[in-house]
């Protein structure tokens, strides 16, 4: 059975090439690899790297609603029409819209994949609850954190 050089340096002979345990926690995936010419991250069977530099890493896919509000330049205003309010006060239904090419764009499936809202079953707005505070307002500041960490990225607008 072939060795591998993993096993040639875990061995209990004194006279062959060993690393210690403080060694082996200061590896990097480059060092790695360099030193047994193997990288665990390739057999570590679907659970996280262990390296964060390691190539094999994948990055996050980006959610529908990174995709489409990560286009959007600094400053572009994102409208929004409250469809209903409830009797309490509380909630309110809102739809985000951009305009592209003079056309309104409906955005609130991208808004509800960002920020963690419901969209109702009969109008497909996003349900809001909250008061004493515009909440149109309060979602755009939210979507601008979430995407860009800058809470004053968008413009708000009420239609």
């Amino acid at each position: 059975m072939k060795q591998s050089s993993l096993d040639a340096y875990l061995t209990t002979d004194p006279k062959e090439e060993s690393i210690s345990w403080g060694e082996l926690a200061e590896l990097t995936h480059a060092t790695q690899v360099e030193k047994f010419n193997f990288c665990t991250c390739e057999d570590n069977e679907g659970n996280e790297n262990p390296y964060s530099d390691c190539p094999t890493s994948k990055p996050k896919e980006k959610t529908y609603g990174q995709t489409v509000l990560e286009g959007l330049p600094k400053d572009a205003t994102i409208y929004s029409i409250i469809r209903r309010v409830s009797k309490s006060g509380m909630s309110r239904l809102i739809d985000f819209y951009v305009i592209k090419d003079n056309r309104p764009i409906w955005i609130t499936p991208a808004v509800r994949d960002l920020i963690d809202y419901k969209q109702d079953k009969t109008t497909n707005a996003l349900k809001v609850s909250g008061t004493g505070m515009d909440m149109c307002f309060h979602v755009v500041y939210s979507l601008g954190s979430a995407v860009h960490n800058d809470g004053y990225y968008f413009k708000s607008e009420r239609m």
